[in-house]
Order: C-alpha cells, then structure tokens, then sequence
C-alpha cells in the first residue's frame, strides 16, 4: 500500500480525528452522573448557581463536605457552572427505570458532550503538537500515534466521568503550552513564551498534575534542539509562573485550611513510616501500569487495598518490573540523548509514571487509569516506533509516498480495532453509579472502597424505596446486598470504621435486628469514640433493645461531639417523655453544657424540657437567659423571653429584655 501524503489536506486529518472520536466515545452521550460527579456537579450547590457563582468557585476549595476541604480546581469547577447556566432547565439527569419509560436530554448528557468535545480538541491538538516535536518524521507517524492515543481504553476514566475533565482540560493547557514554548525556541519570539508561561497557569488553576510541564519543557525543547540558554530561560519562566500561582492560590483561599484524611484502604503506605518497602510498592505499581498501558482487560474505577497489594520484595511481579523500569529505562535515557524518538517515547512514559508510583507521592488508590493519561503518549510512542522498526517502514519527512506493508497495516487497523472495541464497550459500564460500581466488584473484588460504594448507594435507594413503595419485592433482596458488601468491606479492612456502622445501622434501620446492629456500631466505636454517626446509631438501637440507660449515654456522647445538632433534640425529648427521664435528660444535659464551648442549644433544650412543668417557669427562664447571653443577637430568642416575663406579669424583666430586643 503506498500513501502519497502531499496530496491529503490538514485539514483531512483533523475532520478524520473528530469523527473517530465520537463514533470511539459517541455511546456516553446517554450516560449520566456516575462516580465522584457529586464533588463538581451532581448536587453541587454552588455550581447550582450558574455565572454568578463564578467568584465563590474561584475563592474556594475544589472539594469540601463537614470533614474535609481539599484542592484548588477552579477552571473546571467553573465549566460546569457554564452549563448549569445555559442548561439548568433541563433535568439534572435520569435514573434508568426513567430513560425506559420516556428518555430525555439531561444536564448529565450535555456534560457527556462537552467532555467527548474536548478529548477531540485535545487529540487534533496533539497531531498537532507531535508533528512539530517529531518534524524529522512525516505526519503519517504523528497520524498513527494519535489516533492509537484517541482509542486507547484506559483513557475511558477521564472521558466517561465528568469528574476528571480536569484531566482533559490539563493535557490540553500542557499540549498548548509546549507549542508555543516550541515556537519561542525555535522564532525567539518572547509573545510566545508568555502564552506558554499562560497556558502553564491555566493548567495549574485546573489541577495540581500541571505541574509536569516544569519537567516537560526541558525534555521536549531538549528533544528539539533548542539551545541551553532557551532551555534554562523557558524553566525559570515556568518556574517563576508556578511560584505566583502558588501564592495567588493561597491568598485566594487564604480563609480555609487544605485538610484531607486518607483512610488505610486508599493507601496503607500513608499510614506507615519510610521504609524499603516503598521501593517494592512501586515498582509493583509500574507492573501494574505496565500491563495495562499493553492491554486493560480488566479496569475498574477505583482499585485500593487489598485489590493492589503493598507488594514486597518477594513479589515475582517486583522482579519483573525492576528489570523493565532500570533496563528499558536506561536505554531509553541514552537514546533520549541522542535525540532519538524511542528514546523520548521511554522518558516520557518512564519519568511521567515516576510522578504516580508511590515513590515520590503517595496516592490515594495506589493506581488509577486515570493517572495513565498523559504518560501512555510516551508508550504509544514506543509502540509505534517499534512496529514501524520491525516492519522497516521509513516514515522519515522527506518521504511523502510511502510504502505501508501489508502486514504493517494490518497489524496497525488491528490494534485500533481492539482499542475501540474494548473502549467501546468500557464506556457502557459508566453510564450510572450503580452501573459502575456493580460491574466493576467483579473485577476488583478485594477492594474495600469498591464493596462499600456499592452499600453506601444501594442504601439511599432502599430508603427511598420504603418511604415511595414500601411492599417492593427488591427492597429485600437490595437489602441483602447491602449487608453483604459491607461485610466484604470489612473483611478485607476491619479498621473501615465508616462500614462498620453503615453496617450496623442497615441492621438496625432494615432488618430491624437491633443486637447485631449496636454489635457493630461498637465496634465503629472502639475504632473512633468520636464517631459522631456511630454514637447517633446507637442511641437509636439501645432504644430499640429498650435499654434507655445505654441509650441516654450515648445521646450524651452526641450533643458532646455536636451541640448544635437541632433536630436530634427533638428525638431526646421524645425519648426522655416515653421513658419518664426527664431528670435524668436534664442532668446529662446540665454535665454536657459545663464541658461545652458553646452550649448555648443545650440550654434552649433544658428551658424547652422545664417549660413542660408549669412549676418550673423559673428554670424555664433561668436556662433561656443563659442562652441569649452566649448570643445576644438573638431577637427571636430575646422577644420570647419579653413574652415570658410578660405572662408571668413581672413587667420589669420584660421591659429590659424589650430594650435589648430594640437596640
């Protein structure tokens, strides 16, 4: 087969990138929010907002819930506020019973779209950027490389959830940022080192994995002959660029502390001293990546502990890939030197994936598809590069008909067949949560996050399903499953404190056995007594045992951890009037205040719970008087107080409260 390249047209190239791309992609159109979509846009109140929310977006943490507030991601934050804007009539998004009976056009559909719109632009970008890296050779090269890339499987994660356009939205930032730091070495044209230092800036305002591009720019303007002075002037100017993001960054958010609690099954290293062991884990984790940049038969969108083990020393797979990592890699460095594409193909793939092997930074996950986004271009690379060896192809530029051997072609469509066909495929899995998380437990059955996800959204639904249609015949058999896969959770870690009482409320909450329930709430408790959920849900089931004793302990423990809990007060009450503990409520309460920075709750509970005694108005008033004074901007409170001393015609105590309620 010979191709005479002068006569086919750039812009053949781009429309054939496009059109690959949505029919490789075209079947998450119809998907809808799947994991993690809550943190950017499923529910996500403040991008509910639309434009106007645009300056909280770019004030606040990428993620924040009562216990943690983490990351600085706002330009993909401020993507979805975009379509919340032009799309909010729309509905957020369907369940499948929903599609079956009427399938509508969602919010969820149109995020589908802009992120296969996107993983477009970036692959017609990187066509572009590769011809200019790789000039020695023809576009045809650059053609190949890119289209393997728009195919590859594990490039599934970012495409199909919403969540990791931040990915997508990064490469594209580091893609543009490399050819204008290429047409500054190559022009001198200093215009271009400001839109390279700028796109850097839009790549670290969209995740921190920017940062690559402060290893990328020497690599690729090494890889391109730019002189020393042109390489060490681009590093300074992104390295400068990174100090002012980083310090706009945390005068931006200057209000709220990053805090992010890893539990032991993200990653047991995170909980463990430096050891020799980190080597081990890594290398096991370059195996990982190794086999899977080949060929990802099985994925899964979350892996974890115990599914990725902390391999040691003895682990054949730790063997295998010390010889891949230092052999290949060495080679690869030398022939990088020598500005040979298959050397750079290796740096790129080997040094990117340094950056997400537990060497240097500990990840949440262990390993992830997602982390093999930018660095698989460096093994498709190889892959081509190899292919084309073995086959004697010249692909060099000054060839513009070339001769593409039969079995080179063949093997080439092959491999773009199966990429497509098994990314195909993979796209289908994340059409919903439930879809995700049920068909991937095949495939990591020893994750424990990957069991409690699909507890933790079976729950929601059962709930729901017993409140809307309490005779389901599936409310039972969700039950079952619900229980089951928070058992395996804490098989594989017993310390999953969150699944131990998710377990035990199921109990409690669904198969009404309260012993087992409370058994496993303690058993939360004994990890964390200040597990706020775990205390709340045993109060509840010492209530069911009819133990009001061990109930009102663990009440106790609750306004202890919270205060401020309002509506718990009003299940107190009931509790204290069913058991005739009103004494004994009021003194827990009183013991509770005393240790309190700000009990100002409990004391509207302890007036609220005297003021049922007609005889003790006197308390009633003395406990709503110490709850004004903690905070005196109170006026609802205040004109209560007024009416109080009114009734009781003691006018003095009104007026002044009257006073204080006008000031």
């Amino acid at each position: 087969m010979e191709l005479n390249l002068s006569s086919i047209k750039q812009s053949r190239y781009y429309l054939i990138i496009f059109i690959l791309t949505f029919i490789v992609y075209g079947n998450t159109l119809n998907n809808e929010y799947s994991l993690d979509d809550n943190i950017v846009v499923d529910g996500n109140k403040m991008v509910e907002k639309g434009i106007s929310a645009i300056p909280e977006i770019f004030t606040s943490r990428y993620s924040t819930d009562k216990k943690q507030s983490y990351d600085y991601r706002p330009v993909v934050i401020t993507t979805f506020a975009l379509e919340k804007q032009f799309f909010k009539k729309l509905p957020p998004f369907q369940t499948k019973e929903q599609k079956e009976r009427k399938d509508k056009l969602t919010q969820a559909n149109i995020s589908h779209f802009v992120n296969v719109l996107l993983y477009a632009y970036t692959c017609i970008l990187l066509f572009i950027v590769l011809q200019v890296i790789i000039s020695s050779h023809s576009v045809l090269f650059s053609f190949i490389i890119t289209v393997l890339f728009l195919a590859h499987p594990l490039h599934t994660e970012v495409v199909c959830s919403l969540k990791n356009r931040d990915e997508i939205i990064v490469f594209i930032a580091v893609l543009l940022s490399l050819k204008h730091i290429i047409s500054y070495a190559k022009n001198n044209t200093y215009k271009n080192l400001i839109f390279a230092v700028l796109f850097f800036c839009l790549a670290m305002f969209t995740k921190a994995n920017g940062l690559a591009l402060i290893a990328l720019v020497p690599i690729v303007l090494y890889f391109v002959k730019a002189n020393y002075k042109t390489i060490l002037i681009a590093f300074v100017s992104m390295f400068a660029m990174l100090v002012i993001v980083r310090v706009s960054q945390k005068f931006l958010v200057s209000g709220e502390n990053q805090v992010r609690m890893f539990k032991y099954f993200e990653n047991p290293l995170m909980h463990e001293d430096w050891s020799i062991k980190r080597w081990s884990a890594a290398l096991y984790c370059n195996w990982f990546y190794f086999k899977s940049l080949i060929f990802p038969k099985d994925m899964s969108y979350y892996y974890g502990y115990n599914q990725i083990p902390i391999a040691t020393w003895g682990f054949w797979q730790v063997w295998v890939s010390l010889c891949i990592t230092f052999g290949l890699g060495a080679y690869g460095f030398y022939l990088f030197l020598k500005r040979k594409i298959i050397g750079l193909g290796i740096v790129l793939c080997f040094g990117l994936m340094m950056g997400i092997n537990n060497f240097w930074i500990l990840l949440p996950g262990i390993v992830a598809d997602r982390l093999t986004y930018m660095l698989s271009l460096g093994f498709i690379i190889m892959l081509v590069w190899g292919i084309a060896k073995l086959f004697k192809v010249n692909f060099s530029s000054e060839n513009y008909k070339i001769k593409l051997p039969t079995t080179f072609t063949a093997i080439m469509l092959f491999i773009v067949v199966l990429y497509s066909g098994r990314t195909i495929v993979r796209n289908a899995d994340w059409h919903d949560y439930l879809t995700l998380y049920e068909h991937d437990i095949k495939v990591v059955p020893e994750s424990a996050k990957a069991h409690a996800l699909i507890s933790n959204t079976l729950y929601t639904s059962v709930k729901r399903e017993i409140k809307n249609n309490p005779g389901s015949p599936v409310i039972q058999e969700n039950v079952d499953k619900i229980i089951y896969h928070f058992k395996e959770a804490i098989r594989i870690d017993s310390t999953y404190k969150t699944s131990l009482n998710n377990l035990g409320s199921s109990y409690i909450d669904m198969k009404h056995d309260y012993v087992t329930g409370v058994f496993y709430c303690n058993k939360a408790i004994e990890i964390d007594k200040n597990y706020l959920e775990a205390n709340l849900n045993l109060s509840v089931g010492y209530q069911r045992l009819n133990q009001p004793d061990s109930a009102l302990k663990y009440f106790g423990r609750v306004f202890e951890l919270n205060p401020d809990l309002i509506n718990m007060y009003g299940m107190f009450n009931n509790f204290l009037t069913r058991n005739n503990m009103f004494q004994k409520g009021i003194d827990k309460l009183d013991e509770i205040a005393k240790k309190s920075e700000n009990p100002k709750n409990i004391y509207l509970n302890m007036a609220n719970l005297y003021s049922l005694d007609v005889v003790k108005i006197n308390l009633t008033l003395l406990y709503f008087e110490k709850a004004f004074e903690l905070d005196r901007s109170d006026k609802k409170l205040c004109n209560h107080i007024v009416s109080l001393y009114s009734n009781q015609g003691n006018q003095e105590k009104a007026n002044y409260y009257s006073i204080i309620c006008n000031q």
